[in-house]
C-alpha cells in the first residue's frame, strides 16, 4: 500500500470511528436521559406527601388563553394575601386562625372579543388549614350573559347564604366542601395519591356536585414559564358529566401542576366541540404586601 492510499484509509477509517462514536454518545444520551425521567417518575410517585409551609402572599400567575392554536386572550392567578378572619378588630365568630384570598381574572383579546367576548373577575377567600370556603363572587360576561354570583359560607350554622341575578337565597351546607377556586389550590398544599381516586365535594351555587379525580402521569413539560416536572390530574367521565350539566362547561378538562414543592398551576385545558382551550402559564411574579 504506498503512502497515499494508507493516508485515505487513515483518514476514512477516523471519519468512520467518529460516525460511530457520536451515534454511540446520542444513544447514550438519550438513554440516559429517558433513563433519568423513569427514575425521577419513580422517585417522585414515591415521594407525593404534602408540601411544608404556606402560600406565598402576592404571588401571581400568569397565563395565556389559547384556542385552536390561536392566542386569544389572558388570564391570572393569585394569593393577594394571608388574612386574618376579624371584623371590626374581633373575631367574627367562625373561630378562624387565617385565611387565603385568591384571586382569578381573565380576558379575551380586541380581536378575538368582537367574535366572543369573555371578560370577569372571580375572587374566593378560603381558610388555610382545612381549604374550606368562607366566601365566593364572581361577576363575568361570557358571549352576552352575564353571570353574577356571591355566596357566603356559615359554618357554624351550616348554611350558605347566596345571591345572583335573581335575588337572595339561603341553602344547607354539608361537609366537606370546597369551591371552585380552591381545587386549584388543594392540589397545592395537599398530598398526592397515584395508586387511587382523589374525592372531592364542589359547590356550584345551588347545587354540590362530586368531583373525582385521578393523577396520571408525570413528565417533563415545557411552558413559556419555563421547563417543569409535572403531573397531570384529570376527572373521571362521570366527574365531566358533572361539568355539563352544573358549571355548563361541557368538554374534557385537564391539569398540569409542577412535580415539586411548589405545585403549580401550569396548564388547565378543555376540550370542546369546536377544538381546545388552554391557560399556558406564561409568567410568575411576586409582590411584596407588607
Amino acid at each position: 500500500m504506498n503512502a497515499i492510499n494508507l493516508k485515505k484509509y487513515f483518514c476514512t477509517s477516523l471519519l468512520l470511528l467518529a460516525v460511530i462514536f457520536s451515534g454511540a454518545g446520542c444513544c447514550m444520551l438519550k438513554f440516559g436521559k429517558l433513563e433519568r425521567q423513569k427514575q425521577y417518575r419513580r422517585y417522585w410517585k414515591e415521594n407525593v406527601e404534602a408540601p411544608e409551609g404556606e402560600l406565598e402572599s402576592g404571588e401571581v400567575f400568569h397565563y395565556k388563553v389559547i384556542w385552536l392554536g390561536v392566542d386569544v386572550g389572558k388570564a391570572s392567578l393569585a394569593i393577594n394575601g394571608n388574612l386574618k378572619n376579624k371584623k371590626n378588630g374581633k373575631d367574627n365568630g367562625t373561630n378562624i386562625k387565617g385565611t387565603y384570598n385568591i384571586t382569578l381574572t381573565a380576558q379575551t383579546n380586541k380581536l378575538f372579543s368582537l367574535l366572543f367576548k369573555v371578560e370577569g373577575k372571580v375572587e374566593s377567600i378560603i381558610e388555610k388549614e382545612t381549604f374550606r370556603p368562607i366566601s365566593h363572587f364572581s361577576e363575568v360576561t361570557i358571549g352576552k350573559k352575564f353571570v353574577f354570583k356571591k355566596m357566603k359560607y356559615d359554618f357554624d350554622k351550616m348554611m350558605i347564604y347566596a345571591e345572583d341575578k335573581k335575588g337572595k337565597y339561603e341553602l344547607k351546607l354539608e361537609e366537606p366542601i370546597l369551591e371552585p377556586l380552591g381545587i386549584f389550590y388543594y392540589f397545592r398544599l395537599n398530598p398526592v395519591k397515584f395508586d387511587g381516586p382523589i374525592n372531592l365535594k364542589v359547590n356550584a351555587g345551588k347545587r354540590d356536585f362530586p368531583l373525582t379525580l385521578f393523577v396520571r402521569r408525570v413528565k417533563l413539560l415545557k411552558v413559556p414559564a419555563g421547563r417543569f416536572w409535572a403531573f397531570l390530574v384529570q376527572p373521571t367521565e362521570e366527574s365531566e358529566r358533572q361539568f355539563d350539566s352544573v358549571l355548563n362547561a361541557p368538554g374534557t378538562m385537564q391539569m398540569w401542576f409542577s412535580a415539586d414543592e411548589e405545585r403549580i398551576p401550569l396548564i388547565v385545558s378543555l376540550k370542546v366541540p369546536f377544538g381546545t382551550a388552554q391557560a399556558v402559564l406564561s409568567k410568575i411574579e411576586t409582590y411584596n404586601l407588607n
